[in-house]
């Protein structure tokens, strides 16, 4: 699926009114059942992704709107305008079509898609925990994840990398902005996170690393975004502090410490491997197993400076909520020597 670059603004910029009923009308399930249409996304309640003969699409488009009694206003781009009903556009890329119409409803949907990617609303399931396999489009990603939270009653947390200055930094946005992000970039290079708070719970992590050609998606369930490190979009101090500064904050010795002997609890509490990124850094939680009650972490601090890349690691045991470091204390090499002694 190419770059959408457009897609926020024709998706999320086009003036709706909002309602909190399901609109009458069955826009989605006329487009579904249409012929003309070869797929179609519930991107939220109001705003619908379909994909097809452009012509054709918005050929459905005004014929629903003429016989809801409406007048169709359609301009020499291919939007076209129903007032009360909904408003549509074509979405391109360097002037040229990519065969997808952007609708927003001016009432709320029912939640309904049309993908040969994905089984049906009633049938679709949790993955297995690992990697999240299937060659998935990027809308058909989107889909999955958000059609998975739905149907557990959830509520979407999107954490996704942006740019300030010449640092990336991972940030929680809203649902807007989330959405967009993943349709557009969600088989690229940077990483993020798609967590559901609701009765199934569970988070998709983009890894870290990225390999071209390798899967790279990693679905948890019992979990959401406590393993992640990220700035909030509503914190308007540290998102000020960044775009002012162009640099992440600085980490002293105390702050580390702290930072490190959180992870480790986290990491133990959590019983699986995590990354967490802050101050420029990368640090990768690496769970060894449990005795007696005790888990045993090892923290690897990955620092990139402007000519090479150094690598530290610190080796934890955790017992309840008490952290413990092992290094010092004649136990320094492979934390699997250190489990090693302990069974």
């Amino acid at each position: 699926m190419k770059r959408l670059p457009l897609l926020l603004k024709v998706l999320f910029l086009i003036a709706a009114l909002a309602t909190t009923a399901y609109g009458e009308d069955g826009l989605r399930q006329r487009l579904i059942d249409s012929s003309h249409i070869n797929t179609l996304y519930s991107i939220d309640d109001f705003n619908t992704l379909a994909s097809g003969d452009p012509a054709k699409i918005a050929g459905e488009l005004e014929k629903a709107c003429i016989e809801g009694g409406r007048a169709v206003e359609k301009a020499p781009d291919n939007s076209i305008k129903c007032r009360g009903y909904f408003e549509a556009a074509e979405v391109k890329e360097g002037g040229s079509s990519l065969g997808l119409f952007a609708i927003k409803t001016a009432l709320p949907q029912p939640f309904l898609y049309k993908t040969p990617a994905l089984p049906s609303f009633n049938e679709i399931s949790f993955p297995k925990t690992g990697k999240l396999t299937g060659n998935y489009s990027n809308p058909d990603l989107y889909q999955y994840l958000s059609a998975l939270c739905r149907k557990n009653n959830g509520a979407a947390e999107i954490v996704i990398t942006k740019r300030y200055g010449k640092y990336l930094r991972l940030t929680q946005v809203g649902p807007e902005e989330g959405s967009s992000y993943i349709l557009s970039n969600g088989k690229g290079k940077d990483p993020w996170f798609f967590a559901c708070n609701g009765n199934g719970r569970f988070v998709v992590e983009k890894d870290y690393q990225y390999k071209p050609g390798e899967e790279s998606l990693y679905f948890y369930t019992n979990r959401g975004l406590e393993g992640a490190d990220f700035v909030r979009s509503d914190d308007t101090e540290a998102i000020a502090l960044l775009n002012n500064s162009g640099v992440e904050l600085s980490m002293d010795t105390e702050r580390q410490t702290d930072f490190l002997e959180e992870m480790a609890w986290e990491v133990a509490s959590l019983q699986m491997n995590f990354v967490k990124t802050s101050a420029g850094s990368k640090f990768t939680g690496l769970f060894y197993g449990s005795k007696a009650e005790c888990g045993y972490v090892t923290i690897k601090h990955t620092h990139t400076g402007p000519k090479d890349a150094s690598e530290m690691a610190y080796n934890y045991r955790v017992c309840n909520n008490r952290v413990a470091s092992l290094d010092g204390k004649g136990i320094k090499a492979d934390i699997k020597e250190v489990y090693a002694s302990a069974r």
